[in-house]
């Protein structure tokens, strides 16, 4: 859900730090277009309920629907009705706004979709609120030790856990125990952080008693070759994740490796035999501090053993500092060159004096390095930051696998939310997604 704030989501993102976000799979990328290339014709915004715990995922109405042309001048003013549903005949390159009642009291926020083109149906999907279930009881899951010193870590699906004890503790929530029955991954690190070793089981459901797995059994590899390495790019941290159905089981960061020419060789180590598919997942830092870095994860098949990567094509670009011009409603920033994205997420997450929290969340074509934000009508007009106290300002670059270009508009904000649980939206492999997030955030 959009229940938190979304600069908490983003720094949650890249510090890997705040678990699991569920997401649902996206609808088709685009609708059949019978007024594609057109000057002129409808668009169609159809929206779920993206704030209120109680209705998450239900048909959103009466929310002010704005339409603009290319140039900011107000075109339509619509309310979306009881299926969620609102329409008007615009222009190409048209924007639309949101103007929904915030998720809390003082709070207001606005999402707006620039470059719209007649035809459009954009489908603002919520957020899978589904959470892991019933709470049923912690186990210990005991692990060989090893000598020497080492973190030892454990991962079933809906929890995970590390320690410097072999006996690891995990909760367990009836999402990720079926008929009695689950699945646990194991794995130890040593002190740079590399993954040592794994093991997996299957084993029975019984609150308080341990389970208790004999032996590491070894890894599965993936040789990943990163060629025509940018200047750009300083150093890189891979991971590799195993997944089963809608599960993630844990992650495991290999220490950080600095590129020191155009090619290098690197091992991805996940659990042997286990899962439907592997997540490859990699952080990116730039050569310049200024500047934000990039994440990408590509979800492979379990028979996977090598993944290319020609950075030339794969990396997206840097991007810097992003600033608001409160007087002219104008966001703008840099980046540098790198491979397209599919399209670009400009957020603002501002607290005014007044102690009122704005945020504003824009979609914006791939091409763009500014956007003027377009000027609301009188009952709107206090939605964007005015005399903020505290202001962040960012700019997103975001590609996902199964989105043609900026055809990603289509399906709203969703693919936000993909770049930042850093997973692809559906478990089939190969897929990916990948991020890029400005600096200054």
């Amino acid at each position: 859900m959009l229940r938190l704030h979304l600069g908490v989501l983003l720094a949650c993102s890249f510090a890997s730090a705040c678990g699991t976000i569920k997401t649902r799979e996206a609808s088709d990328a685009g609708p059949d277009d019978p007024d594609a290339g057109a000057e002129i014709g409808d668009v169609t915004v159809e929206l779920d309920n993206l704030f209120d715990d109680g209705t998450t995922g239900q048909p959103w109405a009466d929310i002010p629907v704005l339409f603009f042309d290319k140039d900011g001048a107000l075109v339509a003013e619509e309310t979306s009705d009881d299926d969620g549903v609102a329409t008007a005949t615009v222009p190409a390159g048209s924007t639309v706004v949101l103007v929904p009642p915030g998720p809390e009291a003082g709070e207001r926020v606005t999402l707006e979709i620039f470059g719209v083109q007649p035809g459009d149906v954009i489908r603002f999907e919520s957020l899978d609120d589904s959470d892991d279930g019933e709470f049923l009881g912690e186990m210990t899951i005991n692990v060989p030790p090893l000598k020497g010193e080492y973190t030892y870590h454990a991962a079933n699906g809906c929890s995970e856990s590390e320690t410097s004890d072999t006996a690891i503790t995990l909760s367990f929530y009836s999402e990720c125990v079926e008929d009695g029955e689950f699945d646990v991954v194991a794995w130890v690190s040593d002190a740079d952080g590399g993954v040592v070793d794994h093991a997996v089981k299957h084993d029975t459901f019984v609150a308080m008693d341990p389970s208790n797995i004999a032996e590491w059994q070894g890894n599965k590899e993936i040789d990943l070759h990163f060629t025509s390495v940018p200047s750009t790019a300083s150093s890189v941290r891979v991971g590799a994740t195993p997944v089963s159905g809608s599960h993630s089981f844990g992650t495991g960061m290999l220490y950080l490796t600095n590129f020191d020419g155009p090619e290098l060789e690197l091992t991805a180590l996940a659990a042997k035999s286990f899962g439907d598919a592997i997540d490859i997942e990699l952080a990116y830092d730039p050569s310049e501090e200024t500047l934000g870095q990039q994440r990408a994860t590509y979800r492979v098949t379990p028979d996977t053993s090598s993944l290319p990567l020609p950075l030339d094509a794969e990396l997206l670009p840097f991007y810097g500092a992003a600033v608001y011009d409160a007087s002219e409603r104008r966001l703008s920033w840099t980046r540098t060159s790198g491979a397209a994205p599919d399209g670009q997420y400009v957020y603002i997450n501002a607290e005014e004096k007044s102690g009122d929290r704005v945020e504003v969340l824009a979609v914006v074509p791939p091409d763009w390095t500014e956007v003027t934000l377009p000027e609301l009508p009188e009952e709107h007009e206090d939605m964007y930051p005015a005399d903020p106290e505290q202001l962040s300002v960012a700019a997103i670059g975001v590609e996902v696998s199964d989105q043609d270009g900026y055809d990603i508009r289509t399906i709203g904000i969703l693919p936000f939310f993909y770049a930042l649980t850093g997973r692809p939206p559906a478990s089939a492999a190969p897929s990916h997604v990948k991020v890029a997030i400005g600096g200054g955030l």
